[in-house]
């Protein structure tokens, strides 16, 4: 498997003591990232900004569209990430601005075989993930009938895609929204076809990285930075 960004240390197992497929599981949650297997048995895995690197497939433009509706969503919201070691010792990463906003909400890890630095890293990203509120879309409906690259998108869009969401107001003015595309669904009738697309948010390509100047492990969280994080 490919490297994630979290680099853990080598682990081994005593003979009938511990599963590999255990200790793959504690890899990718160290790495928060996602292990699958294709359907031809070869074993599959992203590490935690696999998506973050993506370009854009596809811009929806809004004439194709029938009133696409975004929601804040604030249900996976977290302003304190902490991780607690087998031993009882908590580690905290806060972000202080979404405390004073939105209050204390604890996203929790346990007895991950992780060193301090590795921790505070993971939970850097998890605040850079969840402590703002995501906008949501309902599913986008597209009308492919109305324009020729609307139906060349509603053929060619596949799932895992990153798309553009573009939106013009009745009061003048536009932006976009980026998504990534986890669901479609055609219907289609004698004279009609619409397509509906399930989109979760992307969040760009520049998450908070831990910077450590040091080999030892420090005693106080380092400082969060826009870099790429330190050897």
């Amino acid at each position: 498997m490919d490297d994630g960004v979290v680099q853990v240390a080598p682990a081994t197992a005593d003979r009938g003591q511990e599963r590999a497929g255990r200790l793959i599981e504690e890899a990718v949650a160290a790495e928060d990232g996602a292990l699958w297997v294709d359907p031809d048995g070869t074993i599959r895995y992203a590490d935690r900004h696999a998506r973050l690197s993506m370009a854009s497939a596809w811009t929806i433009a809004d004439r194709w569209q029938d009133d696409t509706v975004g929601h804040l969503d604030d249900q996976q919201l977290v302003t304190v990430a902490r991780h607690e070691d087998a031993a009882g010792e908590e580690v905290d990463v806060v972000d202080d601005d979404a405390v004073d906003r939105y209050g204390v909400r604890v996203w929790d890890a346990r007895d991950r075989e992780t060193r301090r630095v590795e921790q505070e890293a993971l939970g850097s990203w998890v605040l850079f993930r969840f402590a703002q509120p995501s906008e949501r879309f309902d599913p986008i409906r597209v009308q492919p009938l109305l324009a020729a690259d609307a139906a060349w998108f509603a053929v060619d869009v596949r799932i895992g895609q990153l798309v553009q969401i573009e939106r013009e107001w009745p009061t003048g003015g536009s932006d976009d929204a980026e998504g990534v595309v986890e669901q479609i669904e055609h219907r289609i009738a004698a004279d009609a076809w619409e397509t509906r697309v399930t989109v979760t948010p992307h969040f760009g390509d520049e998450p908070w990285q831990v910077v450590v100047d040091t080999d030892d492990e420090p005693d106080d969280a380092p400082a969060l930075d826009d870099g790429v994080a330190a050897p």
